[in-house]
């Protein structure tokens, strides 16, 4: 699990996110990616599913790139952490 990992460049880790988010706006990822639910349900990985929120509301400048569900785009159903999609369910 990522919050198992120490922390050591955040700001490194918020750029990552900010590249990748870049990405799926230009369409430059190589192949289709797609997120597996725990339902079984694939959601695909593209800029209209994704967005940046703020991880706290009285510091927005602290943001985080997450996954939102298609049929429901208020409900969150992962979020990018070093790199990675973790599903909220974790």
């Amino acid at each position: 699990y990522p919050v198992d990992i120490l922390e050591d460049d955040p700001e490194r880790h918020r750029e990552a996110a900010l590249a990748y988010y870049a990405t799926l706006r230009e369409g430059m990822q190589p192949s289709e990616e797609l997120f597996s639910l725990p339902t079984g349900e694939q959601v695909k990985l593209k800029a209209s599913s994704v967005c940046f929120c703020t991880v706290h509301r009285d510091e927005p400048q602290h943001k985080i790139l997450v996954l939102v569900n298609p049929q429901d785009t208020k409900t969150v159903v992962a979020v990018y952490i070093k790199e990675s999609w973790w599903p909220t369910e974790d």
